[in-house]
């Protein structure tokens, strides 16, 4: 009896190991997909080519580009962002912009 009673022990605690490394996994994972969702941005900026503070658009990355679209919601546009684009014929520029370098 006694050995029967610390074999289930022995059973419930190894359960009980494996819960806690599953949890443990589904932790992880809840925390990249929150590091993920966070930099989604970030990829989304240097996938368009230029690199964003918020609203703002700090710089265009890639200076060898003949266009840029920027993307709506965009507020403001610094002040060299475009610095260096010698092939930039184009840039689309949304309402949402209501100003361009200095104030």
């Amino acid at each position: 009896m006694k050995n029967e009673i610390e074999r289930e022990l022995s059973r419930l605690d190894v359960r009980k190991k494996r819960m806690e490394q599953k949890e443990f996994i589904i932790f992880l994972i809840a925390i990249l997909l929150v590091v993920l969702i966070i930099n989604i941005p970030g990829l989304i900026q240097d996938y368009r080519g230029y690199r964003m503070s918020g609203t703002i658009l700090v710089e265009v990355l890639d200076k060898n580009r003949k266009e840029i679209v920027i993307h709506e919601g965009t507020t403001s546009i610094k002040d060299r962002a475009f610095e260096n684009c010698v092939n930039l014929t184009s840039v689309t520029i949304p309402n949402s912009v209501t100003s361009i370098g200095e104030k």
